[in-house]
């Protein structure tokens, strides 16, 4: 039986994280539509992606390691409510399909101090091994001790039942150049509470 073991994404294991991420997600029919296939060029601008997220707005990133190797990532942002994106909507570029889909997923943030998770993703021959509920199960301890809310968004709807199970419910949907996407949000639980 292995042994994973989960901890703090450290500055040294920046690059691999992001592999990690990059691999897990680049299927993600979100990431299709904004950059055009599943590709190598596609693949270059989802690593760029969260390059710059882990670098420039990291949060807490946590990891999950089998025999040294990072085989899952996970990423929680405390968040105080404001947009990410304030410009109007006729200053926004319609398109660009990654401008589309930030400012949409930018709109919805909710107001309300709550945590924010994603991105989280799992390397393909580790998914269905219980990698992701380490992760999310990590997640709601740290949300559960401070005594917050959580949110998300996913646009995988089998991905909709693993987050109710952590609590998540689905609080809006909304079509974004033709895929589904699935906001989710969990209330916050009273301190020292388990999650489920």
């Amino acid at each position: 039986m292995p042994e994973y073991r989960l901890c703090l994404v450290e500055q040294k294991d920046l690059e691999e994280a992001v592999q990690v991420l990059t691999t897990a997600m680049l299927p993600l029919p979100m990431h299709d539509a904004v950059f055009g296939g599943t590709g190598p060029e596609a693949a270059e601008k989802i690593t760029e992606m969260f390059t710059a997220l882990l670098t420039d707005n990291p949060g807490i990133v946590w990891k999950v390691r089998d025999n040294g190797r990072i085989i899952g990532v996970c990423r929680m942002k405390s968040c105080g409510g404001e947009k990410q994106n304030e410009a109007e909507p006729a200053d926004r570029d319609e398109k660009d399909p990654f401008a589309v889909w930030r400012s949409a997923w930018d709109s919805r943030d909710p107001q309300e101090d709550h945590w924010h998770l994603g991105p989280i993703g799992v390397l393909p021959e580790y998914q269905g091994k219980g990698i992701g509920s380490i992760l999310l199960t990590r997640f709601c301890r740290e949300v559960d001790a401070c005594g917050s809310p959580a949110y998300l968004e996913t646009d995988r709807e089998k991905s909709v039942g693993i987050y109710r199970k952590f609590g998540f419910e689905i609080c809006a949907e909304e079509e974004i150049l033709g895929v589904g996407n699935y906001y989710m949000w969990r209330p916050a639980k009273s301190y020292g509470n388990s999650p489920g």
